[in-house]
């Protein structure tokens, strides 16, 4: 071994572990940042992000993009610098209903950050709701999931489209002056 192959390998121990210890550890995968995002309204957004800056970033929330939509995050909580934020409010129903153009919110379910960033592997917020502008019934999700190949998802499924009845002709009336008329419904009932 030469003097300069032992001080490579000396130097590049001493960069090493300044480096190691001065890099928080990631819980999620997701490289610089990753972020989904679904337009409810023009006032507001389903988001989820992560980011593996400053310590540590992410978050699943509804998101006021103008009027008076509150800023609310699953769980009232979310990891900011690699800690928990409690900046904004859990989700509620009633934000949902009153700003963000849906109705009969249920099944909310909602996992905001939790202990430290290091060991994340989840953060959620599911509901299911009617839109106003057409009447059909989704099943909405935002989450974060994954220490390794971390996934962020942001979607919207329709669960039920509102039914809808088609009439055929009219027909008679027959020996007893009845009239028949067949009815087609767009769901079994």
């Amino acid at each position: 071994m030469t003097r300069l192959d032992f001080f490579c390998g000396y130097a590049a121990l001493v960069c090493a572990i300044p480096l190691a210890l001065a890099s928080p550890a990631a819980a999620f995968d997701a490289g610089v940042r990753a972020e989904e995002s679904l337009n409810l309204n023009p006032q507001c957004d389903l988001v989820a992000f992560v980011a593996n800056d400053n310590g540590g970033l992410a978050s699943a929330r509804v998101r006021r993009l103008s009027g008076s939509t509150q800023t609310q995050a699953a769980g009232g909580a979310s990891f900011f610098e690699g800690g928990i934020s409690n900046a904004f409010p859990a989700v509620t129903a009633a934000n949902l209903q009153a700003n963000c153009s849906l109705a009969d919110v249920t099944n909310l379910v909602q996992q905001g950050a939790a202990g430290v960033y290091a060991a994340a592997t989840s953060i959620s917020l599911t509901f299911d709701a009617r839109r106003t502008s057409n009447g059909d019934l989704y099943a909405y999700r935002a989450e974060i999931s994954g220490a390794v190949a971390t996934t962020v998802t942001v979607s919207q499924t329709l669960i039920n489209a509102a039914p809808t009845v088609t009439l055929g002709s009219l027909s008679g009336p027959d020996g007893s002056g009845t009239y028949t008329v067949v009815a087609t419904l767009s769901e079994n009932s």
